[in-house]
């Protein structure tokens, strides 16, 4: 498809076309080789994007079939700048990524901007921008194949929604696609959590739902209807009154209702236990162990009945539903991905079993890919050649007991060779080793770009923020400067109606992206050397300052992709608060426009 652009509404004749693209390098279903989901007119108020959701492919030496690889997703369309073309990109691209994810029901992991440049006609000069994002390689991860066509069906009956019952949908979405990161064993508390908020969500909806097909206008005539006329007694309203003024609560029985009856379709051992865990969770009135066995209870059926009933407002044909509520897409996918074990005897007469330099015995277990084929019903076949080295001391064997490779999908392994190499550790002048694209080192890269990738999403996310909220700015400031944005959003919230508990969360956690940047500064200067990351910006009379323990890290990582999560949700809630979104006639299609 060209890349030509004609004006759209909004659109100036300033502006220039721009194409970004985006990777879901860990996401958990891919689209079919060749094949792909593609979503135009999307309005902005700079003109018609459009965007494409691909699967890309490697072709390795020796092997026929392409190997699946990440999600990327291209969006194209008019702005006057390459950063606001960027900043709509992203939020595009995640909006429907999670879509299709809720409908996929399998994670779609963290999008990162890859490439973004001036695709406009006829120009001699244009501008480019890459970010850093590490290929997908070696073994094609496990991941969900979907149906294009049964996936644009639903983004576009989601599309259609209307614009009260949208918002509340859209919140569901968000906290059921937020719940399968967490899809993996030891985490169904924090994914419970995540389904009931969703459930929380979607309650009025369904409430209102119930209305209608009932042909009732208020809550007042339901709730007559489920539980008779209130009892005409003074001294219960006496009673009530004095509750109410001490501080008390009226008991409200529609939304519990609803919730049992029509999300969790009367399963009330279920309900139960998810509403006492999410509240346990919430309030910390018990200990941890016993909410998480609470949670794993309920976990997978809660996550069935939400789908289920955000599903059901989506005015799906009968044959979509049953397809989405059936294998493959009736569980979520794991999170885990392959697992990969390893049981031995080590032999030896010495106490010292692990290799010099290394403070415990472990194998080094590599793989290389022989053959790849994909069947009907999309899983994979691979034969995998598997070399294990064990690190173990100078006078101990290792003897293979039994191994185990398996995901989501069926695989088959064979070819196993055993190799026992002994550790011997390399002492460069003075003890000190120093090498570029040490394997040792590897482990520590992706995580490390992780927390300044997304940092960085956070800092953009300042300025969609800005945008979308159409704070004044100074036209005369140069480049790109957080901690005003931040300055400039607090203020906008602190000025506004908006609600004030809202407007504090808000500010808190602009205020955390604040100092997550911070981080994000520190880091930036480290590089791998030794036992871990080397912060040579820290240097202090020759003592380096080392992170050995790369747990920490990925703490980082998790928290700046749990913020940016966070402040997207928060910026829906506060566009709510002041009307909605400035574009929200373009998704429902009430203008004309379609999906």
């Amino acid at each position: 498809m060209a890349n030509s652009h004609k004006p759209g509404a909004g659109e100036s004749g300033n502006n220039k076309t721009y194409t970004v693209v985006l990777r879901c390098v860990d996401a958990h279903f891919r689209v079919p080789a060749g094949r792909g989901i593609l979503i135009r007119p999307i309005n902005s108020e700079y003109g018609d994007f459009e965007l494409k959701l691909l699967t890309r492919t490697d072709q390795v030496d020796g092997i026929e079939v392409p190997i699946p690889r990440e999600i990327w997703i291209e969006v194209t369309g008019p702005a006057p700048s390459l950063q606001i073309a960027v900043n709509i990109a992203s939020a595009t691209a995640s909006d429907f990524a999670r879509q299709v994810a809720f409908a996929a029901n399998a994670w779609y992991g963290v999008i990162n901007v890859h490439l973004a440049y001036d695709s406009s006609a006829g120009r001699k000069e244009r501008e480019f921008f890459q970010n850093w994002v590490p290929d997908e390689r070696g073994l094609p991860r496990q991941a969900r194949e979907i149906d294009p066509d049964l996936m644009y069906r639903v983004l576009e009956n989601i599309a259609k929604t209307s614009k009260r019952e949208k918002p509340r949908i859209i919140r569901a979405i968000t906290q059921y696609t937020d719940a399968l990161q967490y899809w993996k064993l030891g985490n169904d508390l924090y994914a419970l959590a995540h389904l009931y908020m969703g459930v929380e969500a979607i309650t009025e909806t369904v409430i209102r739902a119930e209305l209608r097909r009932r042909g009732l206008q208020k809550r007042k005539e339901l709730e007559i209807e489920l539980n008779g006329p209130p009892a005409d007694s003074l001294l219960l309203r006496l009673a009530t009154y004095f509750y109410v003024l001490a501080g008390g609560s009226r008991k409200e029985t529609l939304g519990s209702w609803a919730r049992l009856e029509h999300v969790f379709h009367g399963d009330k051992e279920i309900y139960l236990a998810a509403k006492k865990a999410s509240d346990q969770l919430e309030h910390g009135v018990a200990a941890h162990q016993d909410v998480q066995r609470l949670a794993e209870k309920c976990v997978a059926k809660t996550a069935v009945y939400l789908r289920k009933s955000i599903l059901s407002q989506l005015q799906l044909s009968e044959g979509d539903l049953e397809t989405l509520t059936s294998k493959p897409y009736e569980h979520p996918t794991n999170t885990g991905g392959f697992e990969r074990q390893f049981l031995a005897t080590i032999i030896s007469d010495d106490d010292d079993i692990a290799a010099p330099d290394q403070a415990y015995p472990i194998v080094r277990w590599d793989f290389q890919l022989r053959d790849f084929s994909i069947a009907e019903d999309g899983s994979h076949k691979m034969r995998v050649t598997q070399n294990m080295t064990p690190l173990i001391g100078e006078s101990a064997e290792m003897r293979l007991e039994r191994l185990h490779l398996a995901g989501a999908t069926e695989t088959t392994h064979s070819e196993v060779e055993i190799k026992v190499d002994k550790y011997e550790p390399d002492a460069g002048d003075g003890g000190v080793i120093a090498a570029l694209n040490n394997p040792d080192d590897a482990k520590w890269l992706r995580p490390l770009g992780g927390v300044v990738s997304n940092c960085n999403s956070v800092r953009r996310l300042s300025k969609y923020w800005i945008q979308r909220l159409s704070i004044p700015t100074d036209d005369n400031a140069r480049g790109f400067n957080f901690s005003e944005n931040v300055r400039l959003i607090s203020d906008f919230l602190s000025e506004s109606n908006i609600e004030s508990e809202l407007a504090e969360q808000c500010k808190s956690e602009w205020q955390r992206a604040l100092e997550l940047d911070e981080i994000r500064i520190a880091f930036s200067g480290a590089t791998t050397g030794g036992n871990g990351l080397v912060f040579y910006d820290e240097l202090f009379e020759g003592q380096e300052k080392v992170m050995t323990d790369i747990k920490v890290l990925q703490k980082f990582v998790d928290r700046s992709v749990e913020l940016a999560q966070s402040l997207i949700v928060l910026l829906d809630a506060v566009l709510a608060e002041l009307g909605g979104r400035p574009d929200s006639d373009a998704q429902d299609g009430n203008d004309g426009s379609k999906v």
